[in-house]
Formats: structure tokens, sequence, C-alpha cells
């Protein structure tokens, strides 16, 4: 997420480790610190346009602008990543007062029924619904909701809350009406549901439920946080291309070569983080005059068509399309990608020269400071003269 210019000073270095040389120093100055949200810089070791394996370790010095004494020291871990006096939160926040009241049923040993009770605020941000013996009994229902959206999230954790001691006051948890959990009594504190429990991603609704038989509950959301799904980027090969051998306007020769890839500039995002792709064009792609196109994201169905950009930001609808497949395939935590390059038309201008150093001649005819017809051709082709 940080911006070159903006959160820090770019800095290229291509630099050689000569014999007994174990480090290499390099100062990239940052200006994140007074960024409105969180800020992550990561740092990409290469070699010959792939990442280094054996560079494992590196040492992040965070120095202010004003002192040479280091403030901070901190080891970079697997994934390069530390942050300029920000704390990353890699969860969603909704507060208890989020949820509304949902359908209210109390009967008693008549059989009448009575609905509507209201949710209270409870606390800051936190909301209750009250089942009181004395008003209801012997058997009551309610409960609290959330539509929340689940796409890319690992985990939830649950803040909640009853006081009503009895064995028969009991509290659920029911996404999209389906129960995950359940207490029993009073209790104080959080929960969490994980991928064990294999709840659903796509349109979910959340809902917290207390039932009593002849007793008192007292149900309480304080909080929910959603924890953010970390994908791994798993790059496959591009698709190869083929350079051509003409004699003149006859194809004489087709070669087949792998034009590059693309590094991601996060390896392990999140929900809601944006990835750049970083093209690495090997030799031959650039002896054939290949260019960065596009990526194809990998889905239950193959490959999407080439999509036109050097990012991807994972959102919401990003996940759901691509990564779930629309629901099919809602436990994956791979983002399959393939970057797609494409070759540049070709121009060839045969220069004037003079006839008494020999001649040149393709396909049998004689060319001197004229235009070849490249109609057809692609820059790296290859083209027989005489």
């Amino acid at each position: 997420t940080a911006k070159a210019d903006e959160h820090y000073a770019p800095v290229i270095l291509e630099t050689i480790f000569l014999p007994g040389e174990t480090n290499k120093k390099v100062h990239v100055p940052l200006f994140a610190e007074n960024a409105k949200d969180p800020i992550d810089f990561y740092m990409v070791i290469t070699q010959d346009g792939k990442p280094v394996t054996g560079i494992n370790r590196a040492t992040i010095r965070l120095i202010p602008e004003e002192s040479t004494n280091d403030v901070s020291l901190m080891s970079v871990q697997a994934e390069n990543r530390f942050q300029a006096n920000a704390v990353r939160i890699n969860y969603l926040y909704v507060p208890g007062n989020a949820f509304a009241l949902g359908s209210s049923v109390y009967s008693d040993n008549q059989g009448r029924t009575y609905t509507g009770n209201d949710a209270i605020p409870w606390g800051t941000d936190g909301k209750q619904i009250i089942m009181e013996e004395s008003r209801w009994a012997p058997m009551g229902r309610s409960s609290l909701y959330k539509w929340v959206d689940l796409v890319g999230i690992s985990g939830i954790t649950i803040n909640w809350k009853n006081t009503g001691t009895s064995q028969y006051n009991q509290s659920t948890i029911l996404i999209n009406d389906k129960e995950y959990y359940r207490l029993k009594g009073s209790f104080n504190g959080d929960t969490y549901l994980g991928a064990a429990n294999n709840f659903p991603r796509i349109m979910t609704v959340l809902q917290v439920v207390n039932n009593t038989n002849g007793c008192y509950g007292n149900l309480g959301v304080w909080s929910l946080k959603l924890h953010r799904q970390q994908f791994e980027v798993v790059v496959e090969n591009a698709p190869t291309l083929v350079y051509n051998t003409w004699d003149g306007q006859t194809k004489r020769a087709s070669q087949p070569f792998n034009p590059g890839t693309v590094m991601p500039s996060v390896p392990r995002p999140y929900k809601d983080d944006l990835i750049t792709l970083i093209p690495r064009i090997y030799q031959e792609g650039e002896l054939r005059g290949v260019r960065y196109a596009g990526y194809q994201v990998k889905t239950a169905n193959g490959y999407t068509g080439t999509i036109r950009s050097d990012t991807i930001k994972l959102s919401s609808e990003f996940i759901k399309a691509n990564i779930y497949g629309n629901g099919t395939v809602e436990r994956q935590e791979k983002l399959i990608i393939r970057p797609v390059f494409e070759r540049t038309e070709a121009s060839l201008h045969i220069k004037e020269y003079e006839y008494n150093r020999g001649e040149l001649f393709i396909a049998g005819q004689r060319y001197n400071n004229q235009m070849f017809d490249t109609n057809g051709f692609l820059s790296g082709d290859v083209l027989i003269g005489e």
C-alpha cells in the first residue's frame, strides 16, 4: 500500500557481492510517519529477475529525520514486512449496536404469542435483548441479527454476554439460519469461529439468539471482529510466445519461447490488499520485443480472459468471482494467476549504402535506402538476407 514519493523515496539498487562481503546497506527515506492509515512496506531481493532464496534475513533500522540514532530495530519476518509507526489490524470491527432486532416469539401455557420486544443499548457500542421470566413464561425466543460480508474472512470473533444463570437459558450463534455455537447459562467473553466451523462466505446473515424456558435471560453483543483471510499468490508460467524466421514474405520456421514472469509485491496478501505485479522479462523476451500485457486468473472453469492491469485489488467482488468461483470453492486460499505478454509490431528501414561495398538481397530483391514491408512481421522475428 506504500506509494512512491508519497510514503517513501524510491531506491533501485543493483549490486554485486565481492568475495568476503556478507552484507549491503541501503537507505530508503520514509515519509509515512504521519500516515492516517497503516502503511505496509515490502523488501524484494532479486537476482536475474527472480527472488533470491538464499537470503532469508535482513535488518531494518527506522531512523528519525532529525537524528542519527536508531529508534527501533527489528528483523524482517518471512514475508519481508514491517510497519513504520503503525500496527496492521487484520480484522474488520463491527460494533454490537450495528445489530438489529430479529423476530421474537414468547408463549405461555395457554399458547398465546407475544412479539415485538425492543433491543436496548448496552454500554457504548453494544446492544442487548432482555427475556424476563415474570413477563414471558414459560418459553421465549428473541434474536439480534446483522448482515455481514464474510467473503475473504477466515474467522469470526464475537464478544457477547448473558447474565441468565439457568441451564434453560441458552445462547446460540447462527449463520444463514444454521447453528454454529451454543452456550448455556451465564457467560461473558469471546467466542471464535474459524475454518473448522466451515461457515458460509457469500450472502450471510449472522444471528445471536436467546432461548429461555421458564427462566430469565439477558443476551448482549458487544462487538464482532471479522478476521481477514490471508491468500497465497501462486504465479504460473506465462503462455509461450512464438517468433518466426522469414525469407522475404515467406515464413520458413517458427520457434516458441518463454517471455517472462511477474513478481507480486505482496506474496501473501489479505482481503482488501492491493497487489502490484512487477514484470520480469526474460532475456529471450527482450530480444523478441516482448511487453507486459496483463494477467489471467485461474478459476474452477479455467483461466479468465486477460485483465489488462498490473494491479490486483483483493476486494470482495474480486475474491468472490475469481477465487471462490462465485461460490463453488469458498474454501480456496490461493490466488492463482499467470502473466500475459505480447509482442510488438516490427518496422525495418534498410539504410543507404555504397554498392562498391556489397549489396543486400532479400528473397532475390535488392534493397538500398528503402523500407522493407514488414506486414505480418513482429519485432524480434528473424529475416534472412543475402
